[in-house]
């Protein structure tokens, strides 16, 4: 009796958990939403914006960095941008979609790197997005 009575309470406990996983799983993917890191040359940004949001202000916000844009491509679920600016500087942003809302940025300028205007970069992306940190 006893064994049938705790089998039947961690069943009922199992199913009932199971209305929380989603709600975990989403918790989970919001929780580097805002933040950067740069790692080995590349700066690295999740922002709560879909992938066409990302895109166009990434766009928007080369251009007004006095970048030409040399290179677009897209599909539904990734994405690189690749500019240059003077003196032939590369910044090559890529995208990542981690949920509809959730967009990860890879940014990474020249060949080895360069955190100062990766860092710029990303926040004049943010300024487009509507989620810039204060500073």
């Amino acid at each position: 009796m006893k064994t049938n009575s705790l089998a039947t309470l961690l069943i009922t406990a199992v199913l009932l958990m199971q209305g929380c996983a989603p709600a975990l799983l989403a918790g989970g993917a919001l929780a580097g939403v805002g933040l950067a890191s740069y790692v080995k040359g590349e700066l690295i940004a999740t922002e709560s914006a879909t992938l066409d949001q990302a895109w166009e202000a990434s766009e928007k916000a080369l251009v007004h960095l006095g970048f030409l844009i040399v290179e677009r491509q897209r599909d539904g679920l990734t994405g690189r941008l690749t500019a240059r600016g003077a003196e032939d500087k590369k910044v090559e942003i890529n995208f990542k979609r981690e949920a509809i809302h959730i967009t990860q940025l890879k940014i990474r300028v020249g060949l080895f790197g360069d955190e100062t205007l990766s860092r710029h970069v990303l926040r004049e992306i943010q300024r487009r997005l509507g989620t810039l940190q204060s500073e």
